[in-house]
């Protein structure tokens, strides 16, 4: 089902019903074109983005098993490869990347960062997702 702003459906459900084709009298801004004579049909115009459903969006296929666990693929700088931030970190000011500044073994690491000072400690969650 395509969703229409909540004015432009509710618009829709009235001239479905039958309610009287008038707009209310509404000052004009200027510029803006005139508004219908009184007892004219009102015309309800919806952009074409709304009035045609969007094609569904169609997810990658997740991997097999969890990947670049030991986050030696990547950019330096970027989120680690396959790896992603949840929403809520994301909002909370947290982020992650891939660096070459100590790590443990091999020769990158991801490091999960506070981007924003924030008065009360917060976690942050980084992740992937995979088929299972």
């Amino acid at each position: 089902m395509t969703r229409l702003p909540l004015l432009a459906s509710c618009a829709l459900m009235l001239l479905a019903a039958g309610a009287p084709h008038q707009s209310p009298a509404a000052p004009a801004a200027p510029g803006a074109p005139a508004a219908p004579a009184p007892g004219a049909p009102a015309t309800l115009v919806a952009p074409a983005e709304q009035l045609a459903p969007a094609a569904p969006e169609v997810a990658p296929p997740l991997p097999a098993a969890p990947v670049n666990l030991d986050f030696e693929q990547g950019e330096l700088g970027q989120m680690p490869a396959g790896w992603k931030m949840t929403a809520a970190s994301e909002r909370a000011g947290f982020g992650a990347d891939l660096t070459d500044e100590q790590p443990y073994q091999g020769k990158t690491c991801a490091v999960v960062r506070g981007i924003s000072y924030a008065r009360t400690p917060g976690t942050a969650t980084l992740m992937q997702s995979f088929d299972a």
